[in-house]
Formats: structure tokens, C-alpha cells, sequence
């Protein structure tokens, strides 16, 4: 389906990510409405249009025209096919200068459909996405009698289904299913529906676009409505929910019984060892961060963001080894595709075969289990990925910050339906979608991002911090951290070695302040060598000098920024030259 091969460009990506930004739209009047009308003979359309945002592009309707003029005069083509239609899109999608349309893709407006039936009402609206011309092909539901050939089709994201609606496709659920397979007669959507009116909008003429201000108040009003009353999000979240149902039943016999072996404790047993851990292994600035870390993950996803060495990766590992025996760790790269982090095509001995992603992993490792376990994915520096080829269909799968609202997507389950069929191995993984669905909600994702990357952070914008709890771990200010890694490491250095060794942190932290963060693993790190060139010179009469400790800081600095190092050099040179005269 078209929805598997195009993605939204960035300007326009509030339509699928952020519908309160389309929200706004509506509400100061910034959009186009559209009447788009069947007749009463073919009201039959109207039911092939849902059955395909059932069956075909899950959330998405077509609707077609054939009016309009067109003429060629030498090389040049004037009119269109619904040329309302077309000029209300290009005034709300492209940028207009004069009567000069560039091809720069700009949401000005919102292009808003309203699918109308007579003696039904109307029974959806949605963002008109793109329009076709088709001379070739017609859709499959669609009637063409007489002169009458649908050769202009547009495609609309449905907002709003009438409860009605959405009632009687569930009803129909399984006519649906069986004309997906069968292709008989469609089951009548329709038949006896009650959609809704509009106040003051007349909707008897055909297809037509208005700009006319009493219609686009009262469209306005009805749209508000539907937002405010939550029908919105419902019909968004019926559709989400179809990528599950839709899926056709596998006899049982064919497939084998999925049991993961893995061993995860008790959710609340697992919180309380992650906690005692991290504030007995990690210096966090305010242990308060981590209880409401371990909170939150019990409802969701975490995302640890930070400069490098403030305990990102550790933390992440000791919520994961507490949670379960085992899990999946992946850090990502520039390389990476949906492939890797869900599954998809792959070349093994010159065949294409289906692959399965750290996900796709991580839900054959979900125990079935009564009680209440999670089980952790790591995603490490996330910054590394190309956010949109990486983390589109991610995005799509974790549609929200709520585990109950997550779904396998339809599409997803067709592919490995198909490559089952010759490998044996994602059988289990196609058992499991089908017959323990909850295992996604049990899924945690514990992902890291570099504070230094933070540009990352701001491109991915909402449709991250929608699906993640943002947690920011700070760099040190003070000498606490030192103290604390002192202690636990119990090295017994000479107290004059770690005066020198505080001093001098001290020193290029107050002088560096945010221009670079000297981390607690660099402090670690360079105690660990202090005590490894303790117990190498503990046989003749060599100590530990301020020299010692000024080059081991030089080469566990933990970043190749030249102006960094240079600087924490020149502060080091400056240190250095007053001992000396002192």
C-alpha cells in the first residue's frame, strides 16, 4: 500500500504526528472545506471509499471526479478535472506568488474533505493528501456508467468516523474479513446508517470546494465539536486498532506454541533492585530523578539524555538486568533502516529473506506470564540514527506514550505471513503476533542520546517526546561525584594524590563551566589508573606527582575536540606553572 512506501515531509508531519496543530488550523479558520457527494445511486462508492480505509490503506479514503474542462491549445494544456479542487490545493500546500504557483510543498491551509451521502449524512472528514489523475486504471469499488469514468481520484487521513459507522464495521467485522479473502459481494457499510448534518451547509450540489465564510464557520463548529468531544482521537485510535483485527486467523495446528523461556521478576520486586543499584553504582545528582525514572517506566518508554560519561548506558543496563535475566542491547548507527530496529528484507546466500529487527526479537523474548513483567530493550545513542529512515514505522508501531495503544502494524504481519510460507523460523514470531498480542505492551524501551547532539532531540521533536519520558542527567558541578567514586572504588590512594586530584577537576570545571562537561567517567577512569601506577611504583621510592595526574586526565578526556583539548591543556600549563613557583 501506498502508506508503506511514502512518508510525510517535515512541514507537513503534524497531519500524522500532532493532530492539536491541525487542531489550530481549524480553529482560527486557516483551512478549505470540501463537500465531497455521492448520489443516492451510488451510495455504493461511498461504501467501496471505507471499505479501502479498512482494507487498503489503513486510515486513508479515495474519492473521485470526472467534471471539468480541459483543453490543449499547441503545447500548452489550460483547465483541469474538479478545478475547484485542484486551486484550493495548490493555494493550501504550495507556495503563490501572484498567480505563480513554485514548487515548494508549504501547509498554508488545511485541505479539509467531508464524504456525504444522501439520505445517510455525512459519514467522515479527513486532511486531503494528493489527487491522481488516472485515465488508465479505476478503483475496483467504484461504478463507471455510461460517460462517466472517475479519472480524477484524491486521497484524505480520516479524522472523524461517525460512532455509527464505526459501530457497524465492527459489527461486520468478520464479512469484511471474509470478502478480503473471497472478493464476492462487499458487505453494505451503509445500509440503514445514520451519519450527521451540518448546520447551514448545504450539501446538494456535487463536488465542490467553498471559501464562502458561513460554510467555513459552520464546518469550523462541527469539526471543534468532534475535537473537543474526543471523537477525533477515537476514530484515529479505531483505526490503529484495526491493524491488529484485520489480520486473518492461522489454524493453531500450523503454527507452534511460542514460549520465550525468558525469566523477568516481578515488576515491583525489579523497580526496588534497579533502585538500590543505581544509587549504590551511579552518582546521580538527585535521587529523586531515579524514582521518578522507574515510575514512569512501568507506563512507558524513558529516554536518557546527556553528555558522555554522566552513567546514560549504565543506568539503562542496571533497569535492564534487574527487569530480566536477559535482553537486547543495540547502539545505533547511520546505517540503520526499519530492518534493523523492526525487521524486513535481507539477502542471506544470494535469496531475499525477511530478518527479524531488535524488536521483532524482543517480542519472542516477552514471558507468558500472568504476572506483571516488562521486558528492556536498549537503544544507545540514538543520535547516531537517521531519524527518519531508522525510526519512521517505530514511530508507527509506538504510536503514543500508552503501552495499551500500541499495535503491530497490519502491513508488518502481511509481510511475514508471506515470507513464513518458506521460512520456517518466523513462524513462532507470526504465531505470537496472532495469538499473544499483549506481549507489545510488556516491551519497554530504554533508549541514550548525547547532550551534545541535542539538534537531534529538537528534529525529532514531538513525535519523540510523545512515545518517550525525557529524562536529563546533568553534567557535575561540584566535586561531589568525585567523592562519591572515591568511596565506592575504596582505592587507597595518598590523601595528597586525591587533593591533587579534586583540585584539578575543580579547576577545569569551573573554567570550562558548559563549554564541556569533564565527566564522572573520566574520574573514574583516571582513579583507576592512579591506583594501577600506585601498585606499579609501590616497589621503588617513585610517588604519584600532580604530573602523573595531569596526564592521565590528558588521555581520558573522552573526546578528540581539538579546541577542548587544547583548552583543558592550557588550563593544565597554568596550574602546572604556579605549583611551580609556589
Amino acid at each position: 500500500m501506498h502508506s508503506e512506501w511514502l512518508s510525510y515531509r517535515d512541514s507537513f508531519k503534524f497531519l500524522e504526528e500532532n493532530l492539536d496543530e491541525l487542531k489550530k488550523y481549524i480553529e482560527t479558520k486557516n483551512f478549505y472545506p470540501c463537500i465531497f457527494r455521492s448520489s443516492k445511486e451510488l451510495n455504493s462508492n461511498l461504501n467501496g471509499s471505507i471499505i479501502y480505509s479498512i482494507l487498503g490503506e489503513i486510515g486513508y479514503v479515495y474519492w473521485g471526479d470526472n467534471k471539468g474542462s480541459v483543453r490543449i491549445r499547441g503545447e500548452e494544456i489550460t483547465g483541469y478535472i474538479f478545478p475547484a479542487l485542484f486551486r484550493r490545493y495548490f493555494e493550501s500546500y504550495f507556495k503563490v506568488n501572484g498567480d505563480r504557483v513554485e514548487e515548494t510543498p508549504t501547509p498554508n491551509k488545511a485541505l479539509i474533505g467531508l464524504l456525504y451521502g444522501p439520505e445517510i449524512g455525512y459519514i467522515a472528514a479527513g486532511v486531503v493528501t494528493d489527487i491522481n489523475l488516472d485515465a488508465v486504471r479505476n478503483f475496483k469499488l467504484w461504478k463507471e456508467e455510461g460517460d462517466k469514468y472517475w479519472i480524477v481520484r484524491f486521497r484524505m487521513k480520516v479524522i472523524w468516523l461517525p460512532d455509527s459507522l464505526m459501530t457497524k464495521i465492527e459489527e461486520l467485522k468478520d464479512k469484511i474479513l471474509e470478502w478480503a479473502k473471497l472478493r464476492n459481494e462487499p458487505p453494505d457499510l451503509l445500509k440503514d446508517l445514520k451519519g450527521e448534518n451540518i448546520p447551514n451547509v448545504n450539501p446538494n450540489q456535487a463536488n465542490n470546494c467553498y471559501r464562502d465564510d458561513n460554510y467555513v464557520e459552520a464546518i469550523k463548529n462541527f469539526l471543534l465539536e468532534k475535537f473537543n468531544n474526543n471523537e477525533v482521537s477515537k476514530t484515529i485510535q479505531f483505526y490503529n486498532e484495526i491493524s491488529s483485527w484485520l489480520v486473518q486467523k492461522v489454524p493453531e495446528e500450523k503454527l507452534p506454541i511460542v514460549d520465550s523461556g525468558t525469566r523477568c521478576r516481578p515488576l515491583s520486586e525489579a523497580l526496588k533492585i534497579a533502585r538500590e543499584r543505581i544509587v549504590n553504582e551511579v552518582y546521580i545528582q538527585d535521587n529523586t530523578t531515579i524514582d521518578y525514572m522507574l515510575s514512569v517506566l512501568k507506563n512507558g518508554n524513558i529516554l536518557l539524555v546527556g553528555p558522555p560519561g554522566v552513567g546514560k548506558t549504565q543506568i539503562a543496563k542496571i533497569i535492564a538486568e534487574s527487569l530480566c535475566d536477559d535482553y537486547l542491547m543495540a547502539t545505533a548507527n547511520a546505517l540503520w533502516t526499519r530492518r534493523d530496529l523492526i525487521g524486513g528484507e535481507s539477502i542471506r546466500n544470494s535469496s531475499v529473506i525477511w530478518k527479524k529487527g531488535i524488536l521483532m526479537e524482543a517480542f519472542l523474548k516477552v514471558p507468558k506470564t500472568t504476572e506483571e513483567v516488562l521486558f528492556p530493550v536498549i537503544l544507545d545513542e540514538i543520535n547516531r540514527a537517521d531519524i527518519d529512515k531508522a525510526f519512521g514505522d517505530f514511530f508507527t508501531t509506538f504510536s503514543s506514550a500508552r503501552p495499551e495503544e500500541w499495535v503491530i502494524p497490519s502491513w508488518l504481519v502481511e509481510e511475514l505471513k508471506y515470507y513464513s510460507s518458506f521460512q520456517e523460523e518466523l513462524k513462532p514470531l507470526l504465531s505470537a503476533l496472532h495469538s499473544d498480542k499483549q506481549r507489545l505492551s510488556k516491551i519497554r524501551i530504554i533508549a541514550t542520546m548525547n547532550l551534545k547532539d541535542l539538534r537531534n532531540l529538537y528534529q525529532l521533536g514531538d513525535a519523540l517526546t510523545r512515545r518517550f519520558s525525557v529524562f536529563y542527567l546533568e553534567c557535575p558541578k561540584n566535586l561531589d561525584d568525585v567523592e562519591f567514586v572515591i568511596q565506592r572504588m575504596k582505592i587507597n590512594l595518598p590523601p595528597q594524590v586525591l587533593d591533587d586530584l579534586k583540585s584539578t577537576v575543580k579547576l577545569i570545571r569551573d573554567k570550562m563551566k558548559t563549554e564541556f562537561c569533564f565527566s564522572t567517567a573520566t574520574v573514574s577512569k583516571v582513579l583507576t589508573q592512579l591506583g594501577v601506577l600506585q601498585q606499579l611504583r609501590s616497589s621503588s621510592t617513585s610517588e604519584i606527582t600532580p604530573e602523573d595526574i595531569v596526564m592521565l586526565i590528558k588521555t581520558n578526556l573522552g573526546t578528540v575536540d581539538r579546541k577542548v583539548v587544547n583548552n583543558v591543556k592550557e588550563i593544565l600549563e597554568e596550574k602546572r606553572t604556579k605549583v611551580k613557583k609556589a
